[in-house]
């Protein structure tokens, strides 16, 4: 976690003075290596002393650690953006809903965005969510692949040691 801590601690660096950190935008990476190692070795170690993965269990903790934070940011930006008076709100509100919907990163590939060059970029108060959508979706596909793959190489196992179904 210490690690994580630096790497997002570059990144907000890089965001206040680019100048500064050129390079900050690194620790986008090293966090999400860091978190897909981390999460990827609590399910295997759930997958190894149990033999199976309770999704159930670890996408009510995924719900519980993400989504209060994230639905109380969008709301007060959805609020904020409704009040004031700003043009393209339209866009605004898909750019949120994608967000809510963590697909915000599909969303600004759809709008041609590049994120990287601000002076291109369109601003918008959610634009960050696109990592947070990235990471969601690998929660989505991590588990279901180590399950694949777990019952795959049993059963592999098993037909190899003469268990198998086919003769």
């Amino acid at each position: 976690d210490g690690l994580r801590s630096v790497a997002a601690a570059a990144v907000v660096a890089y965001h206040c003075q680019p100048r500064a950190v050129p390079g900050g935008f690194l620790g986008v990476d090293v966090f999400f290596v860091l978190s897909g190692f981390l999460i990827s070795m609590l399910l295997l170690r759930e997958l190894c002393a149990t033999g199976t993965l309770s999704l159930s269990t670890f996408y009510a903790r995924r719900v519980r650690r993400l989504l209060p934070h994230s639905i109380c940011v969008l709301v007060v930006t959805a609020i904020a953006l409704r009040l004031s008076a700003l043009e393209g709100i339209e866009h605004q509100m898909r750019a949120l809903v994608a967000s809510a919907l963590y697909m915000s990163n599909w969303q600004q590939i759809k709008d041609g965005s590049n994120y990287w060059l601000e002076e291109v970029v369109e601003r918008s108060p959610v634009k960050h969510y696109w990592s947070l959508s990235a990471e969601e979706q690998f929660y989505c596909v991590c588990p279901l692949a180590l399950l694949c793959l777990h019952y795959a190489l049993r059963t592999a196992a098993r037909c190899a040691a003469g268990g198998g179904t086919g003769e």
